[in-house]
């Protein structure tokens, strides 16, 4: 297209921490799994807590090791149940996956069961809370106020032993739930046939109930994560977190003890490709965060006691969301794609169930003649940041809304619900017309308000081809993405929502 004679093509769009390498020495995986809390009492008897689906999943995860990121069985070491001590996770830490690893190498720690956000004191009347995972060792009383449980494994810790993996591709996935439900009980949720994966329903290990007070609550659930990926960025030249739910959120066995709800949806999504957009097509990372949250959405609404909603969470590089996790190492070549590679790549990170209505429309229609004038009319359901990327018959990405013209007329950026908005209306002072014939195709964002996209969409408002397009749009995705995480304690944490569609068109000769 043109604008005032000059051409505007209408356009759009890591790391594989898993992928295979020739030179690589080795892999290595620790995966645990613990059904079997013997020495920890809920409910007047040892072993009241006790799970159902953890082992399940550690031997579901494990064979999705072999089957579908072609680790060797000899490379994995499985611990269960009594095997899964404290000291036996920590040995095979160090031991099996940090001094029988190196640079270069894969390595995956994988966890299934129990854990808790505790109360940890650093000096007398300062307590801190702290995210772990619990072994089957573990030792405590959870009738009791003020609960203490001994032999826990602190987030700092595995965040320690983690930064001893320099340069290798790292991932770590837990299927558990450190936070609790701080400010939400979870009564019923075992007599519902769900239990919960978390020792710290009601209130932190080792506080009492009254002395938590609204900023206890408050860290809860804003700042109590497993893993502090941002500090750790610096340590494993690549490190992928993946969690089955975020802050302050619980999750659950399912209820016949098959496994939980996301080692099982996780597994599905990349064994059976459900996953992938299209049958039998590559699945990446960011296919796969979509589907296992749809999953856990779909595994909400049949579970009352799910009532803070189950949001899984991936915390990478924003580049790791394009990565092809199956079928491994084997990504379509840009070449042999019948669309340009950024627009495959933004149809990946950004194509999802979409959260509102979203329609764009190409007037006068999608064929039009070389020099004909051409609008875009899109219509939201939701108010929110409207991003509109034309990829031209070129295969060049042009950035069309937001723009320099739209910001001068003090459109913000923004698009208002179920308002038509007609790009350029007349405040533009110019049109656009069909300038190359071929087949191209609009790719239109709208993401909610509250998520700040002005950094990335301020560095192409000049309609002329975007610099550095694959970076901006998985940087956009991974914001989309990250879990929308509140100080409201009315509010539970959760997803962001946004809306996608494309459209394409034909400019003929």
């Amino acid at each position: 297209m043109q604008i005032h004679g000059h051409v505007l093509p209408v356009a759009l769009g890591v790391i594989a921490l898993i992928a295979a390498s020739p030179a690589r020495a080795r892999d290595r995986a620790l995966v645990v799994g613990v059904n079997e809390y013997p020495a920890i009492v809920s409910g007047g008897r040892p072993g009241g807590a006790n799970l159902s689906g953890a082992v399940p999943d550690a031997e579901t995860f494990a064979k999705l090791l072999v089957d579908v990121f072609k680790f060797e069985p000899g490379d994995i070491k499985l611990l269960t149940n009594e095997q899964a001590t404290k000291a036996n996770i920590l040995e095979g830490f160090q031991d099996w996956l940090t001094a029988g690893s190196q640079p270069n190498d894969r390595v995956v720690f994988y966890f299934a069961g129990h854990g808790a956000t505790a109360a940890v004191e650093d000096a007398p009347a300062n307590k801190r809370l702290t995210s772990t995972i619990v072994p089957s060792d573990a030792q405590g009383d959870l009738d009791k106020p003020s609960a203490e449980v001994v032999g826990m494994i602190e987030g700092k810790t595995i965040g320690a032993l983690l930064a001893k993996l320099d340069g290798r591709h790292v991932m770590v996935v837990a299927d558990s739930c450190q936070s609790g439900s701080v400010t939400r009980g979870l009564a019923g949720a075992a007599a519902a046939g769900a239990r919960a994966r978390t020792i710290s329903e009601h209130v932190p290990v080792g506080m009492d109930p009254r002395d938590v007070t609204r900023g206890i609550q408050i860290e809860a659930k804003t700042d109590n994560r497993l893993v502090d990926v941002g500090a750790l960025l610096s340590g494993p030249s690549d490190l992928a977190v993946w969690s089955a739910a975020t802050i302050q959120q619980v999750t659950f066995d399912l209820p016949d003890g098959s496994g939980g709800v996301f080692t099982q949806s996780f597994a599905q999504g990349l064994r059976d490709k459900r996953a992938a957009h299209a049958p039998d097509g590559e699945v990446t990372a960011g296919n796969l965060l979509q589907y296992v949250r749809n999953q856990a959405d779909e595994f909400c609404k049949t579970q009352p006691e799910c009532s803070a909603g189950l949001t899984p969470e991936l915390l990478s590089p924003p580049s790791y969301l394009t990565s092809v996790l199956n079928p491994l190492g084997a990504a379509q070549a840009p070449a042999a794609r019948t669309e340009p590679q950024i627009a495959h790549d933004a149809t990946n990170l950004f194509t999802h169930q979409n959260d509102f209505p979203l329609t764009a429309e190409i007037l006068p229609s999608a064929q039009v003649r070389q020099g004909e004038t051409v609008r875009f009319r899109i219509t939201s359901g939701a108010p929110g940041t409207l991003v509109v990327i034309d990829i031209g018959p070129d295969g060049n990405p042009t950035q069309i809304f937001p723009n320099m013209r739209s910001e001068q007329t003090n459109k913000s950026g923004r698009i208002r619900s179920d308002a038509p908005m007609t790009i350029p209306d007349e405040s533009y002072g110019f049109v656009f017309t069909a300038s190359r014939p071929g087949i191209g195709k609009l790719l239109v964002l709208v993401a909610e308000d509250g998520v700040d996209l002005s950094e990335f969409l301020a560095r192409n408002l000049k309609f002329q081809p975007m610099s550095e397009p694959r970076a901006i749009i998985t940087e956009i995705a991974d914001k989309l993405n990250a879990p929308k995480i509140t100080a409201d304690l009315e509010v539970p944490n959760g997803s962001h929502h946004w809306a996608f569609v494309t459209t394409p068109y034909e400019v003929l000769p």
